[in-house]
């Protein structure tokens, strides 16, 4: 067995893993937000907007493949045998082609029929769905087998191949141009993805039953969970949009972009910790709990950290990136804080459910969030203007975060494995091939 191989059968320690997920996510975000700035610093409002639309149908398709495909098919394989787990991830390649090039054949149909801004972000974007879609499916089968560095080099490969072509974008100067760049660092990364994973693509007849009997069952839970979520952010905002006024709206996404720091450290959680919990579960719900606890601490007490040193300066991180006219909104930043602390309380619970195959509760905590929010936020900003509006969506993240634990922490033992891992084992060291090295460093 090769040194990558041996690799791809440990169970590294957490803190270790949520390392690499943190580097991996950083550059993932840099591309992403790289696009946006990019696009509204050269182009101008009327051109970030065009881009906007369509990087919003990218955002959608990403998120749904990731409930469908990816994320039920790392819990699916992550406590096999390595070779097996290589025969059924050539499916999940399969299935994530045959998506973006259905996707992205939808958007250019679609771009050219509607026309207009929304028709012609669909049409720059739709071209680039099969190789950004399957980059991020290299991503997980790279964390889930160990491969932690070779998945940060992928993503670090995007942001490279994006800023050597961007001289040229900007020579043409035009949004598909700038789209353009953004898409082919991508392809390259997808391009090197099957380098690093030496995995092809599996024959399409036999893939969608297998996707049926395998992924679907857990996937529809996690797309109606992805559902829920968004239907309680994207509702909240509508609802807001005529209480308090597009500038007050305004103010709390600015605020929100800038003191919500979860937007990268969720997914650099999830992404790296799902496989390993996965594992730990399988072993013990105990440990897989205690792992839990764990992860949750360490995002909680980054978020505080993170927070606590952007607002020392009184808001001046706010009023340096947007200007002066956000000063008023500086008192946003506590409930945000808030927000983001009692949100951070429940990653690591998050990932034990998926892990354990719960979709059921996922949906629940989000539906009991949603509700929640949708009644609480719209009575808060009569109230107290946008102030009260960001306590009612802290409030929000507070529901989802107590439901998700209780939820959690009622998963059933695993028969036959409680009681037999003593405290010694579950700070034992890492051990190859085996779970109880999954431990905070």
């Amino acid at each position: 067995m090769s040194a990558v191989d041996a690799a791809a059968n440990q169970n590294p320690k957490a803190g270790r893993k949520v390392g690499w997920g943190f580097a991996d996510q950083v550059f993932s975000s840099a591309t992403n937000f790289g696009l946006t700035i990019i696009a509204g610093r050269w182009l101008g409002a009327s051109a970030l907007g065009v881009v906007s639309l369509g990087f919003s149908a990218y955002v959608l398709s990403v998120i749904f493949q990731r409930a469908l495909i990816t994320e039920p098919h790392t819990v699916v394989t992550s406590t096999l045998p390595l070779e097996e787990r290589k025969r059924l991830s050539r499916r999940a390649v399969t299935l994530s082609l045959t998506t973006g090039v259905a996707i992205g054949g939808v958007l250019v149909i679609t771009g050219l029929i509607l026309g207009g801004p929304v028709g012609r972000g669909f049409l720059i974007f739709g071209p680039w769905m099969p190789f950004v879609l399957l980059q991020d499916v290299w991503r997980y089968i790279l964390f889930r087998d160990n491969q932690n560095a070779r998945a940060v080099t992928n993503d670090a490969t995007w942001v490279v191949g994006m800023l050597v072509s961007m001289p040229l974008a900007f020579a043409i100067h035009t949004d598909w141009a700038v789209v353009g760049s953004w898409g082919l660092g991508a392809a390259i990364a997808m391009a090197l993805g099957f380098f690093q994973t030496k995995i092809r693509p599996a024959e399409l007849a036999g893939t969608w039953a297998w996707w049926r009997s395998e992924n679907w069952p857990i996937g529809k839970w996690f797309a109606a969970d992805r559902l829920a979520s968004n239907l309680g952010t994207q509702g909240t905002v509508f609802i807001l949009a005529p209480l308090l006024g597009a500038a007050a709206l305004g103010g709390l996404k600015a605020t929100n972009s800038v003191f919500a720091p979860l937007s990268v450290l969720g997914p650099s959680i999830t992404l790296p910790s799902l496989p390993m919990m996965t594992r730990a579960f399988k072993e013990s719900s105990r440990l897989a709990r205690s792992t839990a606890v764990k992860l949750s601490l360490i995002v909680t007490a980054l978020t505080g950290l993170y927070t606590v040193f952007l607002a020392a300066g009184g808001g001046a991180v706010l009023t340096f990136l947007f200007g002066n006219k956000f000063r008023p909104f500086t008192s946003l930043i506590v409930p945000t804080a808030a927000g983001q602390l009692m949100a951070a309380a429940s990653i690591g619970f998050i990932v034990l459910l998926k892990a354990s195959k719960r979709g059921r509760p996922l949906v629940i905590a989000h539906v009991i969030s949603t509700v929640g929010t949708l009644i609480v936020t719209p009575i808060l900003a009569v109230r107290s203007g946008v102030v009260g509006a960001a306590w009612g969506l802290a409030i929000g993240y507070g529901l989802e975060s107590i439901a998700l634990i209780v939820l959690a922490w009622k998963l059933p033992a695993q028969p036959g494995k409680e009681g037999h891992l003593a405290e010694a084992e579950l700070e034992a060291d890492e051990e190859p091939g085996g779970v109880s090295g999954v431990q905070i460093q």
